[in-house]
């Protein structure tokens, strides 16, 4: 409705608002009605919002509540109803989106571990900290998907338009900028535990990440300029390695070592293999024992003024 049709604010901006929101304590939907009508109107425009939205639903939950109290309803049976409405809506909601997000076995078993681990430490501890983005396998990833059962089962879902106008429109600017932007956004810290190949796409996901942990094997490199093509959807390595080494690099797509990485300042840490995974997680819970709205803020104030850089 803000976006598409108003055109209020773009993608981006709404992006921003939604996970600010989320952020904040407090109904993130009366939030963000909030905010786009300061946007809109100044102050008067927020009190509109608030009074139109935020308001009406404050004072039936108020009511409901002093019925509740004054007639001891919390034991009638159509209290018990709602309830279990309730109850299905949040199933029905939960299901719609395991259908949607976790595609293949993969995902499923991720998705049911982690609510198990939810489910059995119900505690502020259970909730994620650090993000620790890998690769499954013994390499991080090759890029582009090439052809796997997972992608193609999404296809049906998910249709792809390939045509040159669609390829802008749903690959470039959303798979590729828009994607990587929001992970380089992502309200919690990213580190990428990366091992082995970590080639095109695998790259531009590795470098949204706020810290890298390479193995002593991994090998990074970008070839759509050996392919006759520009293919640096979303360019960070000049960020990274500097203007000429990212030039050397992008222009003989050759591997770019852990070692020479670490030197360059695009990886944090080269460890041996066999100590990749503990290293990564020793240094996730180093940065985990801060408050999250203390690196949350931190994150927000190092981004900005990276963009003001570029």
């Amino acid at each position: 409705e803000y976006v598409r049709k108003r055109r209020w604010l773009d993608e981006r901006a709404y992006a921003d608002l939604i996970a600010l929101c989320q952020f904040l304590p407090g109904p993130a939907s009366s939030q963000v009605g909030i905010a786009i009508g300061t946007m809109r109107a100044g102050m008067l425009g927020g009190l509109a919002a608030w009074l139109g939205f935020t308001l009406p639903s404050a004072i039936a939950l108020l009511m409901f509540a002093m019925a509740v109290d004054r007639f001891d309803l919390a034991s009638a049976g159509w209290v018990h109803g709602l309830k279990v409405v309730a109850v299905a809506i949040v199933a029905q909601a939960v299901w719609g989106m395991g259908r949607q997000f976790c595609t293949g076995r993969l995902r499923a078993t991720m998705a049911i571990l982690a609510a198990l681990a939810v489910l059995a430490i119900p505690t502020t501890f259970a909730q994620a900290s650090v993000i620790v983005v890998a690769g499954i396998g013994e390499h991080f990833g090759a890029g582009h998907d090439l052809g796997t059962e997972e992608m193609r089962s999404e296809l049906d879902e998910f249709p792809r338009d390939m045509t040159p106008e669609g390829r802008l429109r749903t690959m470039d600017r959303g798979v590729y900028f828009r994607l990587h932007d929001r992970w380089r956004n992502l309200a919690k810290p990213t580190i990428a535990m990366v091992q082995g190949y970590c080639i095109m796409g695998s790259w531009m996901l590795a470098s949204c990440c706020d810290l890298v942990v390479a193995s002593e094997d991994a090998k990074f490199a970008d070839r759509s300029v050996r392919w006759g093509v520009v293919s640096h959807e979303y360019v960070t390595q000049f960020f990274d390695l500097g203007i000429k080494k990212a030039k050397e690099y992008l222009w003989t797509g050759d591997f770019l070592g852990a070692a020479e990485a670490e030197e360059l300042g695009m990886v944090n840490r080269v460890v041996p293999l066999d100590q990749l995974h503990d290293a990564t997680m020793w240094l996730a819970r180093r940065i985990a024992l801060n408050e999250s709205a203390a690196l949350h803020l931190s994150k927000m104030q190092i981004n900005q003024a990276w963009d003001v850089m570029a």
